[in-house]
């Protein structure tokens, strides 16, 4: 029984060693594996900190893109202000001109209704005068061939 207490205990130690070895050898596998994961950690920060002045300009940039678009807009703003009063004074523009024509408009008919009349005796005058001056006209232009007809037998 002594053997068996001492095989036994033999091989409780070798399990122990075994569990030892093992155990060293997990160790050894997680301080790696944290090596790595702190070089990763630290390469990661690295990054971070390379990127955080340039996400701090980015950040800028967009501010100034937001405040150029802010003043874009009160810009439109007021040309949309603009436009609109533009609208309204070329509407009151062509109210006026609407009504200056319509003006102009009754007075030409009222100087046409005056004019007709005058028109009228003028033609009728002319009809009664053009006769006798077309015979006077023919009548002196027959007088001056004759005259010229007899001085030029008389200068013969």
């Amino acid at each position: 029984m002594d053997i068996l207490i001492r095989i036994a205990l033999l091989i409780a130690l070798l399990a122990f060693t075994y569990l030892i070895f093992s155990l060293v050898s997990l160790i050894n596998e997680i301080k790696k594996t944290m090596s790595k994961l702190d070089s990763s950690i630290d390469s990661i920060s690295g990054e971070i900190k390379n990127l955080s002045p340039k996400v701090s300009l980015l950040i800028d940039d967009v501010r100034d893109i937001k405040n150029k678009v802010n003043d874009t807009l009160v810009h439109f703003d007021s040309l949309q202000v603009k436009a609109q009063n533009s609208l309204e004074d070329m509407s009151s523009l062509s109210k006026q001109v609407s009504y200056s024509l319509d003006k102009l408009e009754q007075r030409t008919e009222k100087l046409v209704v005056l004019l007709d009349p005058i028109e009228h005796i003028l033609r009728d005058l002319f009809n009664k005068v053009y006769p006798m001056i077309s015979y006077s006209g023919s009548l002196i232009s027959a007088i001056s061939k004759g005259v010229k007809a007899f001085s030029g037998k008389l200068n013969k």
